[in-house]
């Protein structure tokens, strides 16, 4: 008895893995290699003056001022903290995870989309992972974005604001990842809609 031949659909298949584990691989990579470069160089991040002196250094951290304006410093920080490091190294690496999860949804959508099956099942439930994915993560960075600016600028100048400078804001959430997640739950339902819609029509064929 002769093996039967593998079907285009399971050679489709099969080739769609390896090229999703090549984008995580390089993702992965890619991530690596960008908190590697970030932890390496100087953290640069503004400050707001409110002193006297015109060319103000800042105290008790390891900042040194790079450039100087009326009211605004740029500080440059090295020797950061391992919490610090800890914190900017997670901050890279979910923006990579959502930057790879929308490249596999979006090669989700174009093998199914090629396939003859665009409102397959697995497209809305990519679309539905991906609408999660950032409510949580995209707004969880958000919030870690808040964090980091904190502790830059404890790092900068210490526990108190001596010296007149002041980091200038306050804790806030834009709200992007939000609308965007809503964006794409949206997207996700008209999907299921199409399924559902194509297996009454398949049923009355």
């Amino acid at each position: 008895m002769s093996a039967r031949p593998s079907s285009p659909l399971s050679r489709s298949g099969l080739v769609w893995r390896i090229v999703a584990g090549s984008v995580v691989v390089g993702i992965s990579l890619l991530c690596w290699n960008q908190i590697a470069r970030n932890l390496g160089d100087t953290l640069y991040f503004p400050l707001q003056y409110g002193g006297e002196h015109p060319l103000p250094s800042p105290h008790g951290g390891t900042a040194t001022v790079t450039s100087s304006q009326i009211t605004d410093v740029t500080v440059g920080l090295k020797h950061i903290s391992a919490q610090l490091q800890w914190m900017l190294g997670l901050q890279t690496a979910i923006q990579f995870v959502l930057f790879g999860a929308v490249i596999l949804t979006i090669g989700v959508i174009w093998v199914r989309t090629s396939s003859g099956r665009p409102f397959a099942p697995a497209v809305t439930r990519s679309l539905v992972a991906l609408a999660i994915l950032f409510a949580v993560a995209g707004t969880g960075n958000e919030v870690l974005q808040n964090f980091i600016n904190a502790r830059e600028e404890f790092e900068a100048i210490g526990a108190n604001s001596t010296g007149g400078y002041y980091l200038g804001t306050l804790f806030s959430l834009s709200g992007t990842s939000l609308l965007i997640a809503i964006g794409i739950a949206l997207l996700a339902s008209a999907f299921a809609i199409g399924a559902r819609l194509t297996r009454d029509t398949e049923g009355l064929v």
